[in-house]
């Protein structure tokens, strides 16, 4: 019997390649090529998930973008015996892909740093050595930070604006039909799925949805940044923001 899988393969002394602080529907797989590790997650639940993923690599972690290629160490991750324990939060049905590269040399990164929904950490600057927290928990708080080097830091985050949402959307579909191409034109008052719009509901093709925003002058400062919440989303998305 299935159920009976997991505890016969303890018996054996067969542990998982990828495993979970706490039990979520996250489901991985793990490919070895020579001096890298690749494990690629995915969250396959409506809702998002924290929790610490301790993955049966050594050396440095880093994280891969596969749609823009870009490649960014991990700065939070603790090294253990059977390879590395990195702390994360996924969406729902977010995927990701982490690269450990084998190496004794590791850079300077925060440890023992438990899985939180409201802060990360990432290097900064050119050089990628600075570590900055980033956090958005809306009031002002103090984070303490271990470092590797067996230092601890203390940091001061300030209280976050209210987050701005648009007052309208345009979207505009494209829609591919065996007579070619029929375009539609639509003004939403918030951001939706147009699955869930009657009169395009069935249409299939390309959407662009566009909208304004007005930022105000105390959001532009060194130490602020933004996430673009686009909600859920099935299929593929590219945003840009000019």
């Amino acid at each position: 019997a299935q159920t009976g899988v997991l505890a016969a393969l303890r018996e054996l002394g067969i542990q998982p390649d990828a495993s979970w602080s706490e039990p979520v529907p996250v489901y991985s797989q793990h490919r070895r090529t020579r001096g890298v590790d690749y494990f690629y997650l995915w969250n396959a639940d409506q809702q998002p998930h924290s929790f610490t993923a301790s993955l049966a690599a050594s050396g440095v972690p880093y994280l891969l973008d596969l749609w823009s290629g870009a490649i960014e160490p991990v700065a939070a991750y603790t090294p253990t015996a059977d390879g590395l324990d990195i702390p994360l939060a996924l969406a729902a049905n977010e995927t990701r892909i982490y690269a450990i590269r084998s190496s004794r040399v590791r850079p300077t990164h925060v440890v023992a740093a438990g899985p939180s929904a409201d802060h990360e950490y990432g290097y900064t600057g050119k050089r990628r050595k600075r570590i900055e927290v980033r956090s958005t928990r809306q009031h002002a708080h103090r984070a303490h930070v271990k470092l590797s080097t067996g230092r601890h830091r203390t940091v001061h985050l300030g209280a976050l604006p209210e987050p701005i949402a648009p007052a309208q959307w345009a979207l505009h579909v494209d829609e591919m039909g065996p007579g070619g191409v029929t375009p539609h034109d639509l003004t939403l008052t918030k951001l939706a799925d147009w699955r869930s719009i009657s009169a395009i509901s069935g249409a299939s093709g390309v959407g662009t949805y566009t909208t304004t925003l007005e930022v105000p002058h105390s959001w532009i400062s060194p130490w602020l940044g933004a996430y673009l919440d686009l909600g859920l989303a099935y299929g593929s998305i590219q945003a840009f923001l000019n």
